[in-house]
C-alpha cells in the first residue's frame, strides 16, 4: 500500500488556511463552555386557560363572537374534528388538536372549525368541579393546578426537548425533568399578592385568576445552574375570548388575511456563517446582533420601526435560513395553482425553533430549500417564535445578491 504523499502548502494558500480556521470556523466551532448559556423564551399567558370566578362559567363571560369566513385562513379551518383538544399534561398545548389532512379536507367549513371550539368550550375549560383554593393537601385539585400551568406556558414540552437536547449537544453532562422546568418557572413569576408560604403550590392558586402575560428566558449555564428571568408582555389589545378563539387570534394572527401588524422584512447585504449557535438558541448572538446592526441601519432609512422589522438571513449558498428573532416561512404556489407556505430545512443551518416545529406538525407549514436570491420587493412572508406566535411580512428594498 502506498502511503499518501503530504502535500504542502504555498504561502498564500497558508495565509488562506489560518484566515479560514481564526475567521471563519474558530469563531463558530471552536468554543469555551463557560462563553455563553443555553437560552429558551417561553410565552406565559393565563388567557390560555379559562378559570371560573365567582361561580359564572367562564364562557359567558368571554366574547365569542365567531369570526367571518374571510377571516379565517384556509389551513386553519383543516384542523381536525377528530381530536379537537387534549387537555392532558403531555400535550405540547392546551389547544393541542391534530392536524389530519385528507383527500376532501380543504372544503372544511368554518361552522366546523367553530363547532370544534364550541366542544372544548362545553367539554374542557372551565374545570368542573372548581378548584377548591383553600385545600392546599389535595392531590387531585394540584394535579389540575399543574395542567393549568403548564399549558399557560406556550408550546412548554416542545421546549423542554429543545433544552435537553442543546445540553446534549453541547455534552453538558446534566438533563433538566419537565417538572423541575415548571416548577422553577412557576416560581419565576412575579405576582403582585404578598404570601408567605413560597411553594409552587401557593404561587399557582395565587396567580390562578391574575391575568397576566410574561416573556420567560430560562438561561442553563455549563456549571448547572438555571436561571430565569421574567419580562411583561403587552395586555391583549382584544376583549376576553374563549382561549380557542384566543389562541387564534394571539398565535396564529398571521394566518388571518386581516391579521394585525404587518411586518417590514429585509434581506440582508451578506451571508451568515452557520453554526451550532445558529442551529441552537443560545446567549452566544454576536452573528445576530451585527445583522440586526444593518437592519437598523435599513428601516431607519425607510422611517420604519425596528419593533416590527426582522431582516431575514441566509447561509454562504444562499439558502435561506431565518430571521433575526424568527423563524420564517415563505408563501408559495405549486404546479397545482395552489397556495402554502414553505420554511427552510434545518440543513440550511437555521433555528430548530419550537414555533417552527409545532407548525410542521400541524401541517400548517412544510419544509423546502429556498433560494433567498428568488425573493422580491413585497413578496409575503410569515414570521413566527414561541412568544409572538405568527405575524405576516412583506418584503422591502431587496440588496443585490
Amino acid at each position: 500500500m502506498v502511503a499518501a504523499k503530504e502535500v504542502e502548502l504555498t504561502p498564500v494558500q497558508q495565509k488562506v488556511a489560518e484566515v479560514v480556521q481564526h475567521e471563519l470556523i474558530d469563531p463558530h466551532f471552536n468554543y469555551n463552555d463557560s462563553d455563553f448559556e443555553i437560552l429558551s423564551t417561553i410565552r406565559y399567558d393565563s388567557h390560555f386557560t379559562s378559570y371560573p370566578d365567582n361561580g359564572e362559567p367562564a364562557a359567558s363571560k368571554s366574547n365569542n363572537k365567531p369570526p367571518s369566513q374571510s377571516e379565517v385562513d384556509p389551513r386553519i379551518c383543516l384542523l381536525s374534528e377528530n381530536e379537537p383538544f387534549n387537555a392532558s399534561i403531555e400535550s405540547d398545548l392546551f389547544l393541542d388538536f391534530v392536524t389530519q389532512q385528507a383527500p376532501g379536507d380543504d372544503e372544511r367549513s368554518l361552522e366546523e372549525i367553530l363547532g370544534i371550539f364550541n366542544e372544548a368550550q362545553n367539554t374542557v375549560v372551565p374545570l368542573t368541579p372548581p378548584i377548591e383554593v383553600d385545600s392546599p393537601n389535595d392531590d387531585e385539585n394540584l394535579e389540575a393546578l399543574w395542567k393549568i400551568f403548564y399549558n399557560r406556558f406556550l408550546l412548554l414540552g416542545e421546549h423542554f426537548k429543545r433544552l435537553n437536547l442543546a445540553l446534549e449537544f453541547f455534552g453538558w453532562n446534566f438533563h433538566v425533568p419537565l417538572q423541575l422546568l415548571l416548577e422553577k418557572l412557576v416560581q419565576a413569576l412575579p405576582s403582585d399578592h404578598a404570601h408567605d408560604d413560597d411553594s409552587p403550590a401557593a404561587k399557582m392558586r395565587i396567580m390562578l385568576s391574575e391575568p397576566s402575560k410574561y416573556k420567560m428566558r430560562v438561561l442553563l449555564s455549563s456549571s448547572g445552574k438555571m436561571r430565569i428571568e421574567a419580562h411583561p408582555l403587552a395586555a391583549p389589545k382584544l376583549p376576553p375570548q374563549h382561549p380557542s378563539q384566543y389562541f387564534i387570534n394571539e398565535v396564529l394572527s398571521g394566518f388571518l388575511p386581516e391579521g394585525p401588524n404587518i411586518w417590514n422584512v429585509y434581506i440582508d447585504s451578506k451571508p451568515m456563517p452557520i453554526s451550532p449557535f445558529t442551529t441552537f438558541k443560545t446567549t452566544k448572538r454576536d452573528h445576530y446582533t451585527e445583522a440586526r446592526n444593518r437592519l437598523s441601519e435599513m428601516a431607519q432609512k425607510d422611517g420604519n420601526s425596528l419593533s416590527n422589522s426582522e431582516i431575514l438571513v441566509y447561509n454562504s449558498a444562499f439558502e435561506l435560513m431565518e430571521g433575526t428573532i424568527t423563524n420564517v416561512a415563505l408563501f408559495r404556489q405549486n404546479d397545482g395553482q395552489q397556495y402554502y407556505y414553505a420554511t427552510p430545512l434545518l440543513s440550511s443551518g437555521c433555528l430548530c425553533g419550537v414555533m417552527r416545529y409545532y407548525l410542521l406538525k400541524k401541517k400548517l407549514i412544510c419544509e423546502e430549500s429556498l433560494d433567498v436570491r428568488d425573493l422580491k420587493d413585497g413578496d409575503v412572508v410569515l414570521l413566527f417564535n414561541g412568544v409572538m406566535g405568527c405575524v405576516k411580512g412583506l418584503i422591502k428594498t431587496k440588496p443585490a445578491l
